[in-house]
């Protein structure tokens, strides 16, 4: 019907009001019967429409809502995404403060967030231009930052193993020059001392050694290990 007015050039709330109630189907005029009792004075068409709406189906915003359920930024700028959404309402209308609703559940979080103080009372297309200058700012920081936190991540694990490398062949080495006579026997500590060092190593081993001022020495195994030394105040 809005294509026949558009066309016609009807513009009069009362004249479309007239031509609707004239091709109703009876199911319909059952609907709106207190409409067409007491036609209204006041813009008797489009409250007539939105009693339609409203009555037999989903109201005219639940069906934008619908036209909007998959879109995403997929790409696009926040003004870019503000633009497309208002060209897909083509010649329909929608307050625009719904119209901001949806466009802001479309956008990333983070700019969600950042715009939620100033989103209720900064009008659509200026709140857009504000969001835009958000984007393009995360848009430029994001892959340097992850990359450089990956390099330093990186280094300091390479470090860090290192660093127990060296710790657990010096700690090796001293056990070794203390002889087996300081150690538990074989049986009780799990451990055989006849064998190469490198060969030796169990999944997991707990020695310990007051003489060394050590407290204890943990190896996960042969190529991945931790080990962890606490020093004792020596009371002999």
């Amino acid at each position: 019907m809005e294509a026949i007015f558009t066309v016609r050039r009807i513009t009069d709330q009362k004249t479309k009001f007239g031509h609707v109630v004239a091709v109703l189907p009876p199911a319909i005029v059952d609907e709106v019967s207190d409409f067409l009792e007491a036609v209204p004075e006041v813009e008797p068409y489009a409250r007539l429409k939105e009693a339609i709406l409203r009555r037999m189906g989903r109201t005219e915003e639940s069906l934008i809502r619908e036209l909007f359920s998959n879109l995403t930024c997929d790409g696009r700028t926040p003004s870019q995404l503000l633009r497309y959404m208002k060209s897909r309402l083509g010649k329909n209308t929608m307050a625009d403060s719904i119209l901001k609703s949806l466009w802001l559940d479309r956008l990333p979080t983070t700019i969600t967030q950042i715009l939620a103080p100033m989103s209720e009372n900064t009008p659509i297309d200026q709140l857009a231009d504000a969001a835009d200058r958000i984007f393009s700012q995360l848009d430029h920081r994001t892959t340097p930052v992850h990359s450089a936190e990956a390099i330093r991540d990186h280094r300091s694990l390479g470090k860090t193993v290192e660093d127990l490398q060296r710790q657990v062949r010096d700690l090796t080495l001293a056990l070794e020059s203390h002889g087996r006579s300081r150690f538990p026997s074989a049986g009780a500590s799990g451990v055989d001392l006849a064998r190469p060092v490198e060969t030796r190593m169990p999944l997991l081993c707990v020695i310990t050694t007051a003489d060394l001022g050590l407290q204890h020495i943990t190896v996960l195994n042969r190529a991945t290990y931790t080990a962890v030394a606490e020093n004792k105040t020596a009371s002999e």
